[in-house]
């Protein structure tokens, strides 16, 4: 009896695991069973071979550029501004101060500037990216950031009942531009973000997978002193 009984269990999870695979492909994400990918191996999700930027749950995106271009031509469709997508809105942010601009997913990535961070698009979405700057910004060590619900980046309370709101307009909307915005710094710190853009992003069957924001970490200030952002607070 207790034989059978395990049999039919097992016969049920796999049963469910198949339906949730099935599921999830008709909505442009692929299930994977692997944990979170090392920050320190970029190199190896720049390929060209592997075009899938579906998220691993509770982890980072599986291919980077495909997931930074997708992000790249959602705010071009999306911005009323006409001031096109991620590469230009860097480039205008930049405003001549570099003569090298910024046109590839590589260039974004590397970024100790302009912070891009993502979430995917669960009930309560997960982190599934963070460039350099983001990272200079926030400081969660990418084993904890990978797996961190993204409503925890606010502070408890009205900081993070005003971020839901901006969550829930933007997925309406489209993208919302956000003047200021006070978040959670590791391990016990805050940081004012300013003039930032979040935006949703789209996958190329049109499916929404998430949501990308951009701002300039320069502008950023930290804790109630509001101190500005320097290589030693990194």
């Amino acid at each position: 009896m207790t034989l059978l009984s395990n049999r039919l269990q097992l016969l049920l999870i796999l049963h469910i695991h198949h339906v949730s695979a099935f599921v999830s492909s008709l909505h442009g994400i692929q299930p994977f069973s692997v944990a979170t990918r090392s920050a320190e191996s970029d190199d190896a999700y720049f390929g060209e071979d592997d075009d899938d930027a579906t998220t691993i749950p509770e982890g980072r995106v599986t291919n980077i550029a495909q997931w930074l271009t997708w992000s790249d031509k959602s705010l071009t469709k999306s911005c009323e501004d006409k001031k096109g997508g991620l590469y230009d809105r860097i480039n205008e942010l930049l405003g001549g101060e570099s003569a090298e601009t910024i046109t590839t997913p590589q260039q974004v990535h590397e970024s100790s500037r302009f912070a891009v961070l993502s979430h995917g698009n669960q009930t309560d979405p997960i982190y599934n990216y963070v460039n350099t700057a983001g990272f200079r910004v926030f400081r969660w060590p990418a084993e904890v950031y990978y797996r961190l619900p993204s409503r925890k980046s606010a502070p408890e309370g009205s900081a993070r009942q005003q971020r839901a709101k901006v969550i829930d307009d933007t997925v309406a909307e489209d993208i919302t531009y956000i003047e200021e915005a006070v978040r959670v710094r590791y391990p016990n710190d805050t940081v004012t973000l300013r003039d930032a853009i979040l935006w949703n992003v789209y996958d190329d069957g049109g499916y929404r997978v998430g949501q990308t924001v951009l701002f300039d970490a320069d502008k950023c200030s930290f804790g109630d002193d509001n101190r500005p952002i320097t290589d030693s607070s990194t």
